[in-house]
């Protein structure tokens, strides 16, 4: 008994790993996102690592050292932090990582996102910000914290994946990744101690990043 317990928690704690790039909110019929859509492959990004977020009006260069990455093996999305927002975040999502260079909307579904004892999935915004322009707040591009907004298109563009590296024998393979981001964050119901911080906010910018999967 006592190593079936031990076994079940390890199963657990595995499964909370592997989705903690994502947050669920809204409902859909059918898993969303998992169509390939064909991104422009002519860009002027060059190989070099970097990252340019514009928040409205205001634009911060982010350093490679405050990008981080996270992959999700049962879902295959790709999660990246970026750090250095005036003391905030920017958290996106790619879905069905392997299946780009693609378009990305502001919503997305996977098997991770099945609603128990139904035939629904959870719809995931593709990007959120966090902590910015003030401590404690938080936006999402899906929902304003309890309505939908609909999914719209091109809220993120990854125009190229490419091995840079790998090694067989610990299981491990780097890529870069380059792509555009230009999408509206939603005016938060929940957040209105913040007065006239909290509203829509554009969030825009490219990035040549790096990430190592282990396989």
């Amino acid at each position: 008994m006592h190593i079936k317990i031990l076994f079940s928690a390890s199963v657990f704690t595995l499964l909370l790993i592997a989705s903690a790039c994502n947050n669920s909110n809204t409902t859909a019929k059918e898993p969303a996102g998992s169509k390939k859509q064909t991104a422009p492959t002519n860009d002027t990004l060059s190989n070099e690592p970097q990252c340019s977020i514009t928040i409205d009006d205001k634009e911060f260069e982010v350093s490679e050292d405050s990008i981080s990455t996270c992959y999700s093996f049962s879902d295959s999305t790709l999660g990246v932090t970026i750090k250095g927002i005036d003391g905030g975040r920017v958290v996106f999502t790619m879905p069905n990582f392997f299946k780009c260079p693609c378009k990305i909307s502001t919503g997305y579904s996977n098997i991770n996102t099945k609603i128990a004892g139904t035939e629904e999935y959870a719809m995931r915004p593709t990007l959120e910000l966090y902590d910015y322009p003030i401590r404690g707040i938080s936006f999402r591009n899906l929902n304003d914290g309890y309505h939908e907004k609909g999914v719209t298109e091109n809220a993120m563009e990854i125009r190229a994946i490419e091995k840079i590296n790998e090694n067989t024998t610990t299981n491990w393979a780097e890529f870069l990744i380059k792509g555009r981001i230009h999408t509206t964050v939603l005016k938060n119901v929940y957040e209105s101690a913040a007065r006239d911080k909290n509203k829509d906010y554009t969030v825009a910018g490219s990035f040549v990043i790096k990430s190592k999967i282990y396989f």
